[in-house]
């Protein structure tokens, strides 16, 4: 179906047993409040794994839309990508440039994933939802802060460097 909106939901871990984290459930549930605010917005999520007992961030993210009455044909899957950059690609190739993207994540997180869509040349809205910082703890919480700051720069210029060299297309 086509859409001229997309939430990008990006993965969190999933425990052991399968069921998502509190981060993972936290994004999925704030970007399907969000989509109570949209007329018929397509779902975009991201998120692989490097343990093969246990489902991907994207499959779970799913299976949770699903249960909450998303149509499977409104939810693209990336199962692939490992960090935040990979996710990006991914939504920039999968995604159609004629749809706007809402990025849900945690909120530390949302301003890395639309600073990078802006290099790309997509024009992306954060999401803001509610905060985990209460469970994780105001030390943890700034580190996971302060770790964007540096991880925007790096991936940043990784990005660039690759449109440039690579000829990423916009």
């Amino acid at each position: 179906m086509n859409h001229n909106e997309r939430i990008a939901i990006f993965g969190s871990r999933v425990l052991e047993d399968g069921t998502p984290s509190g981060s993972l459930l936290r994004r999925t549930l704030g970007g399907l409040e969000a989509a109570k605010t949209m007329m018929s917005p397509g779902f975009f999520v991201t998120g692989g794994t490097s343990d093969e007992r246990i489902p991907t961030e994207a499959a779970v993210m799913k299976d949770v839309l699903l249960e909450n009455g998303i149509d499977a044909s409104d939810i693209l899957c990336d199962h692939d990508s490992k960090d935040t950059l990979a996710s990006v690609l991914a939504l920039h190739a999968q995604v159609s440039t004629s749809e706007h993207i809402f990025v849900c994540s945690d909120n530390y997180h949302v301003l890395r994933i639309v600073f990078l869509l802006f290099i790309l040349g997509r024009k992306a809205t954060p999401l803001w939802i509610v905060s985990g910082h209460t469970k994780t703890g105001v030390i943890n919480w700034a580190y996971m802060w302060a770790r964007e700051v540096v991880a925007s720069v790096y991936d940043g210029v990784v990005l660039a460097w690759r449109r440039l060299t690579k000829g990423i297309s916009t």
